[in-house]
């Protein structure tokens, strides 16, 4: 039970926030959440990271949500998850109309080759 800290409790919590139907609720708790999970658990922390990144994006700062998104791809380098990279994939989608955006287009060049590389 180690992994269960504080970090663990506000990802559940950012879950529940969003079945209300309650973003900028959820937002906050997930924002919390990756930024409190410790590093050593990387693969707890892409899934708080690539909450935050479709969260982001969904609430309409798609630059930032680029950024968090570049990080989860970086730590998908040292974990392996389809539930992450289903995420991540939902998360480019939503990004798609800002594609021309300098901050996003690298993001989604970047997920759109790790998908191919994975033969995805």
């Amino acid at each position: 039970m180690s992994f269960f800290g504080e970090a663990e409790l506000e990802g559940l919590e950012a879950q529940c926030w969003s079945a209300l139907g309650r973003l900028v609720t959820r937002l906050r708790h997930a924002r919390r959440a990756a930024a409190l999970q410790d590093p050593h658990f990387t693969r707890n922390l892409a899934l708080y990271s690539a909450e935050l990144a479709d969260d982001l994006a969904r609430a309409g700062a798609p630059d930032e949500a680029a950024a968090v998104g570049q990080g989860v791809l970086d730590l998908l380098e040292e974990v392996q998850s389809s539930r992450i990279q289903t995420m991540l994939t939902a998360t480019a989608r939503v990004l798609l109309p800002h594609r021309r955006s300098p901050s996003v287009a690298p993001f989604l060049t970047r997920h759109a080759n790790a998908r191919t590389s994975r033969g995805a």
